[in-house]
């Protein structure tokens, strides 16, 4: 995990390093062409960064990836923006179109949104409902985006590390708000529906290997187990 992270972490210093560099020879002539670049190389970054995320907004290259929500990741999450931040910044805002002055500005409120929320509402202490692999599941299951085997597939690995997942939200609640908490009891009581009879079917009339089905049915049990222990953390909901 923390190898993980220190290689992205280099990715974004060296890309940051890069766009200052290149930004000393540029022109209000070609400001735009460089933020046209700079954009897409960002958003890859940010999905990867947000893979949850990324399935909701359709971004595939990420699907299988969960990212555990411990200290490391939040700290991490910070990191990451302010890196980003500083690429951004390095552009002239004056200079570039009307289009991309409205990406810039979307770019820079995404990433201090992130550092706000992390480090001074610090939701992930107070907001159980951010806790919730449901609703991203019932998308990798129910979008079209692949044939019904590769998506049960995708799902499996998605899921493989379910268990860390609610262990890690588990440690870092604190002091969670009232809303927040019924709104968790209600998503997660959500989420165990979406393992059911619906998916036991969609796993009987696919392709996978007899093997490939056991170790999705005992990663789906593990699922269920892990969300409804958290689920229980907020009495009286067990």
């Amino acid at each position: 995990m923390s190898k993980f992270y220190n290689c992205l972490y280099f990715i974004i210093l060296l890309a940051s390093c890069n766009r200052l560099t290149d930004q000393k020879n540029t022109n209000p002539q070609n400001e735009d062409a460089l933020f046209n670049t700079f954009q897409p190389r960002f958003l890859d970054a940010y999905w990867k960064e947000n893979p949850s995320a990324s399935i909701f907004a359709g971004y595939g290259k990420y699907y299988d990836q969960l990212v555990i929500p411990d200290s490391n990741s939040f700290m991490h999450a910070v990191v990451f923006s302010k890196q980003w931040l500083d690429s951004l910044h390095a552009f002239a805002y004056n200079n570039l179109s009307d289009d991309n002055k409205i990406n810039y500005s979307i770019i820079q409120n995404q990433l201090q949104s992130t550092i706000w929320y992390t480090d001074t509402f610090k939701y992930q202490q107070k907001d159980p409902s951010s806790y919730n692999l449901g609703g991203e599941c019932y998308y990798l299951l129910t979008r079209n985006y692949a044939p019904l085997t590769q998506r049960l597939q995708t799902l499996s690995t998605h899921i493989q590390h379910a268990g860390d997942y609610y262990a890690a939200a588990q440690s870092i609640i604190d002091h969670p708000t009232k809303e927040y908490t019924t709104l968790a009891i209600q998503q997660n009581e959500g989420s165990i529906d979406v393992f059911g009879a619906a998916l036991a079917d969609s796993i009987k009339a696919s392709s996978l290997t007899d093997a490939e089905k056991d170790t999705l049915h005992h990663r789906i049990a593990s699922t269920i187990t892990a969300t409804a222990d958290i689920r229980c953390q907020f009495p009286p909901s067990c």
